[in-house]
């Protein structure tokens, strides 16, 4: 049978092991947030450099095959 000395050392690690996976949990939210931030920032640039292409190039659907 388990003492009550052994459940409270297992009670002391389990709130040790959940200290830690709220710590990762924490920096992978960070993480993601950062990563969010990033690929909405390229995602405006490469909007940004599309529009420019189209205005200096008609689009392939207007222009005609050589061959006309």
């Amino acid at each position: 049978m388990t003492t009550e000395h052994e459940l409270l050392h297992r009670i002391d690690e389990l709130e040790i092991h959940v200290a830690h996976l709220e710590k990762t949990q924490q920096e992978l939210s960070d993480v993601m947030a950062r990563q969010w931030d990033t690929v909405t920032s390229l995602t405006k640039t490469v909007n940004a450099l599309r529009n420019m292409l189209d205005a200096l190039e008609p689009s392939h659907e207007s222009r005609k095959p050589p061959h006309y």
